[in-house]
């Protein structure tokens, strides 16, 4: 490994850090609702964000434009899948980005395939119960995929599920660098395990950060990785994205899910959420993502530079 890579990926971890440190003590100390000046007590909206980059990113954009409205928030990130359920639907947040399979399969327990419409239709019936409301969803497709080096693609001719499948099966040992939840979800490994028939050893899955999966095929600590479809270092650190002939991983659309009690205390939140929705697609968060975890931006600036750039 060279100094100059040496350095990139401590400044890189340095930045990671920061950002962390820098959102917690903001979470910690954000003032709580202000009286104003009729003596009303003014709502401050709870915005929370799993522990991952893009979710970061949305919940700063989230609170920046709220900001802007005169209308109060507070971020909270770093919650698992479940850990941020269970704090909507208990009231401990009023704002968050979820994504639709995500919501059908694992929030609600679906296995039958349906399209995203339909999925769409089921969550807003099924959480219109739970208090909870899905607004217009995005055009951002946050999919998993397996990933591995174009070097490495080409040397052992490994470029789609089913090559992977195949060397697995003849026996080629290979390290898989997972993030804490696909390696057990239904609806990621175990099931493209079972479409393509193959299995990887757990001696031979890497557990880790979900930020760290690419790292780790860069840093040549593993063959294979499971990354996000939006994922800023796939260009940036020459990947290539196996191919998925079976369409093992569902559609993941980002959508604004809002606590049905929030849009009734502020109308607003509907309108600034869904314009934030419909500026947002595939490109434009792997971009977002590249000037996070490439280049080292701070999120509030990067999330500044999105709102400007889309004229939101």
């Amino acid at each position: 490994m060279s100094r100059a890579f040496k350095i990139r990926a401590a400044l890189l971890s340095m930045t990671r850090r920061a950002i962390a440190s820098s959102l917690a003590v903001a979470s910690l100390f954000a003032a709580p609702a202000a009286f104003e000046a009729g003596g009303a007590a003014a709502k401050t909206f709870l915005i929370g964000g799993k522990a991952y980059t893009e979710q970061y990113v949305l919940a700063e954009v989230t609170r920046q434009l709220l900001a802007r409205e005169g209308i109060k928030s507070r971020v909270r990130v770093g919650y698992s899948t479940e850990q941020i359920r269970k704090a909507q639907l208990t009231g401990r947040l009023d704002i968050t980005w979820d994504y639709t399979w995500t919501g059908y399969a694992v929030h609600h327990k679906q296995s039958a395939y349906k399209t995203t419409d339909d999925v769409m239709k089921y969550l807003r019936e099924a959480d219109a119960k739970n208090g909870l409301v899905w607004l217009a969803r995005s055009n951002v497709n946050n999919t998993f995929a397996f990933a591995v080096n174009l070097d490495f693609a080409a040397e052992a001719c490994i470029h789609s599920m089913k090559d992977l499948a195949e060397a697995l099966r003849n026996g080629v040992k290979l390290r898989l660098a997972s993030d804490q939840e696909c390696h057990k979800r239904e609806d990621c490994l175990l099931r493209a395990q079972s479409s393509y028939s193959f299995k990887f050893p757990k001696s031979q899955i890497k557990v880790m950060n979900v930020a760290e999966t690419s790292e780790a095929l860069r840093e040549r600590r593993a063959e294979v990785a499971i990354v996000y479809a939006t994922d800023g270092k796939i260009p940036a650190y020459d990947l290539e994205v196996l191919e998925d002939t079976e369409k093992v991983f569902t559609e993941h659309y980002i959508v604004p899910v809002v606590r049905a009690d929030a849009l009734k205390a502020e109308p607003k939140l509907r309108a600034i959420l869904e314009k934030i929705s419909r500026a947002l697609d595939t490109a434009t968060s792997q971009d977002l993502h590249y000037r996070v975890d490439v280049i080292g931006q701070p999120i509030p600036a990067v999330a500044t530079y999105f709102i400007t750039s889309k004229g939101l």
